[in-house]
């Protein structure tokens, strides 16, 4: 019967190393509140076919197979960022871990960036792109993408929301959310900020 003396170097390293992250996932815990910065809410509403159908009722500007092409790729690049995040789960403790430099990416203005990103990509003629900021310059700031018809105003859009529920695509009206949504200034570049120009929210 082999002793623990006995284990090989590599399985210790290994013990050590997970033992290390999960030091760091309960100290997180601790500084939760602390620390975290935005704020969960109630369950998402998932489906890319009624996501579809809202964003085809913004107006009748909206190609339908553009609001489908929206509507499916929030819902799945928003599922695959969470797996190249490394999602823990609550998003809120996530924005912990990303804080304590425990994970890379995951603040909710990294998923914004992201996805805006991807839809950027899509070329959409028929729906336009807008960055969403609540509570701006708090411990509580919160970002998200907003789509309108072209030249809607950005009260009357939809927020696509793939912080909230840790890559599960939240959606909703911009004026019934209860987050107070003001848009600013959406960069021109497509693509994620380069690590020097990521900001971290407290």
């Amino acid at each position: 019967m082999k002793t623990l003396a006995h284990l090989p170097t590599r399985a210790a390293g290994t013990s050590a190393s997970s033992s290390r992250e999960l030091a760091c996932i309960l100290w997180a815990g601790l500084c939760l509140l602390c620390l975290a910065g935005c704020a969960t809410s109630k369950p998402t509403q998932a489906s890319p076919t009624a996501l579809a159908e809202r964003l085809r009722d913004l107006g009748p500007k909206v190609a339908p197979a553009e609001a489908d092409l929206a509507a499916v790729t929030a819902q799945t690049y928003s599922l695959d960022l969470a797996r190249q995040y490394r999602v823990v789960r609550p998003a809120i403790f996530h924005n912990v871990l990303v804080n304590l430099g425990v994970r890379k990416r995951g603040l909710c203005f990294q998923w914004a960036d992201d996805l805006t990103a991807k839809l950027q990509s899509l070329n959409l003629r028929t729906l336009q792109l807008h960055r969403g900021v609540a509570r701006l310059d708090t411990r509580r700031e919160h970002s998200s993408v907003v789509l309108t018809s072209p030249g809607q105003p950005f009260d009357e859009g939809v927020v696509l929301d793939a912080w909230r529920h840790s890559g599960r695509i939240f959606w909703g009206d911009v004026k019934r959310d209860h987050y107070p949504w003001k848009e600013v200034e959406l960069a021109a570049e497509a693509g994620p900020p380069p690590p020097s120009q990521t900001r971290k929210i407290p």
